[in-house]
């Protein structure tokens, strides 16, 4: 594998100074690629997106992890183990949920919250 490995590294640098996607960096020591031109998706590809897609339920998100929750309660994990006593705990699991759609869908929770009072 070694030798496999010392192939290829000879192969990429031989071939770097011709590559006009690559553009070294030699003051920060870094490499960057160019993006790649997206391609037209074939005709079969769009058929077959759009065949799957019609057999799929549409489900929204926060549907699912209430479901999802309802059956196993993960959001206990994200909960404080005092918690606050003044909030009920099914207050508590949304505000958990909340903030985890917040982050997970990388929305922050200011925004989050801005359209919703008392999250």
């Amino acid at each position: 594998m070694n030798e496999q490995l010392k192939g290829v590294t000879a192969t990429v640098d031989r071939r770097a100074p011709d590559n006009d996607v690559l553009r070294i960096d030699s003051e920060k020591g870094a490499l960057h690629l160019a993006a790649l031109k997206r391609k037209e998706k074939p005709d079969a590809v769009k058929k077959m997106k759009a065949l799957i897609q019609s057999r799929l339920k549409r489900t929204d998100l926060v549907d699912l992890l209430i479901d999802v929750d309802n059956q196993t309660n993960f959001l206990h994990h994200f909960l404080h183990l005092g918690g606050d006593s003044r909030l009920s705990p099914a207050t508590r699991r949304r505000n958990a949920l909340a903030a985890l759609i917040a982050i997970g869908c990388n929305i922050g929770p200011q925004r989050m919250a801005v359209p919703q009072p008392g999250y």
